[in-house]
């Protein structure tokens, strides 16, 4: 999708923010003009998140009447890293090869001098964080969230892709009855070659893998960001938790789960097996996507059809 002018030229069809909230940002990220035919489609609605150095709005496209969300990103925030050797935008240039049911799908995308935006599917559920702060999830709900989420990196993996930021704030409920879930937010996601080791700290510390810090690292770090979400899923808290960031780092770096501490003791047999497996310190003997999916505790249940899932 091509460029398009985005100014302050005032219309009844722009993607603008509330005013008591524009004081916070530059209001360029908030602004979808009216001057090209394409930008005249958003209508904006309200804020569903915000970031360092991207926001995302809930906004109504009118040609579809359907909603989407609208991801700004920022250019002044972005750092050589998030592109490509041909200047495009890696968050966009590997959204547009996705096509898979459990990946948020990407629609467009516009640009401006200041940002990008990227017109994405709207998943009407919140995210698993928002979820968490209301619900208990037991550890069949958990192994369906599981399964569908290992469904999406198996596939990012086939097409060389390492997602790098698995977390629950990235993982998107599509319904909220029967918690079919989408991953999303591919900022810090790249493509990987066979053998080749990756260098470079994305993502969320409590999330990430001990060879981010120490050496190199593949696509068995979305592995490991995956056994850190159960765990966060089950417990409402990290397997590893520190007063500051070098002790947080000492502890994933050194310290194997320990199946028969008080938190995990009252997990099942199963998924203490499973969570063994998914957080091994040593990348080699970690699973792969594909291997995950086949244990027996991600498979312990689905819903049926017309099954709603109560809490």
């Amino acid at each position: 999708m091509g460029s398009a002018c985005l100014g302050y030229k005032q219309s009844k069809r722009h993607l603008t923010m509330p005013n008591s909230k524009k004081s916070a940002y530059n209001q360029h990220i908030y602004r979808i003009d009216c001057i090209s035919s394409e930008s005249s489609n958003y209508y904006f609605i309200s804020i569903l998140g915000s970031g360092s150095f991207s926001n995302v709005l809930l906004c109504l496209h009118s040609p579809t009447n359907t909603y989407r969300a609208v991801k700004v990103i920022m250019k002044k925030k972005l750092k050589q890293g998030n592109y490509f050797e041909d200047g495009k935008l890696k968050e966009v240039t590997i959204l547009s090869k996705l096509n898979h049911s459990k990946i948020v799908k990407l629609h467009s995308y516009l640009e401006d001098d200041f940002c990008f935006y990227l017109d994405t599917e709207y998943c009407q559920g919140k995210t698993l964080v928002g979820k968490m702060k209301n619900a208990q999830f037991e550890e069949k709900v958990a192994s369906w969230i599981l399964y569908q989420l290992l469904k999406a990196i198996e596939y990012l993996h086939r097409m060389m892709i390492v997602h790098r930021d698995i977390k629950l704030e990235n993982v998107l409920i599509k319904n909220k009855e029967t918690y079919e879930i989408k991953l999303a937010d591919f900022g810090s996601s790249c493509y990987y070659s066979k053998n080749e080791i990756l260098f470079g700290c994305y993502g969320t510390l409590s999330y990430t893998a001990p060879e981010v810090f120490l050496s190199g690292y593949n696509e068995k770090v979305d592995i490991w960001s995956c056994g850190v979400l159960v765990y966060f899923l089950l417990t409402k808290s990290s397997p590893y938790e520190a007063k500051d960031e070098l002790s947080l780092k000492n502890q994933i770096c050194t310290k194997p789960l320990q199946a028969d501490s008080p938190l995990c003791s009252s997990f099942s047999l199963l998924l203490q097996d499973f969570l063994k497996k998914m957080l091994s310190l040593k990348p080699h003997e970690r699973f792969t996507a594909t291997e995950a999916l086949k244990h027996p505790w991600v498979n312990l249940w689905r819903p049926k059809k017309n099954e709603f899932i109560r809490f």
